[in-house]
C-alpha cells in the first residue's frame, strides 16, 4: 500500500492552519516587543522626572523626552512630588489579515520616597 497521497493531503490541508498559527504568534511576539519598548521608554521619563522634580525648566525637558522618545503620544503629569506618565497606543498588526485588537495603555509614577525615587506601575 502507498499511503503517500493520503500524507500529502493531510499536509495541504494543515499548512494554513500553519500559518495562521505562525502569524497569530509573529503577531503577539511583536505586540510583547512594542509594548516592552513603551513601557521601558515611560518609565525613564517617569523616573526622569522623579529625580529632577525640583528642577525649573522640568516640564520643558519632559516634552522634550516625550517627542524624543514617544513621539509625542504621552501625557505627562507633574505636581510638588511626582511625576505621572500615562500612554495609550493602537499597534498597527504586522499582517493585514490577522485582526488583533493590538492596544497598549499604562501609567508610571515616579516619586521620591526616603531619599529613594520609586517608579510604579498604576
Amino acid at each position: 500500500m502507498n499511503n503517500r497521497g493520503q500524507v500529502l493531503i493531510i499536509f495541504v490541508l494543515l499548512l494554513p492552519i500553519l500559518f495562521l498559527i505562525l502569524a497569530f504568534l509573529i503577531e503577539i511576539g511583536d505586540l510583547l516587543v512594542y509594548q516592552n519598548k513603551l513601557e521601558s521608554n515611560v518609565r525613564y521619563i517617569a523616573r526622569y522626572g522623579a529625580e529632577h522634580i525640583d528642577d525649573i525648566d522640568l516640564k520643558n525637558k519632559l516634552q522634550t523626552l516625550n517627542v524624543k522618545n514617544l513621539d509625542g503620544k504621552a501625557k505627562i503629569t507633574i505636581d510638588e512630588k511626582s511625576v505621572k506618565v500615562y500612554i495609550k497606543q493602537r499597534k498597527k498588526s504586522v499582517f493585514s489579515f490577522v485582526s488583533i485588537p493590538l492596544n497598549v495603555e499604562f501609567t508610571y509614577k515616579g516619586e521620591i520616597k526616603d531619599g529613594n525615587v520609586v517608579v510604579k506601575k498604576e
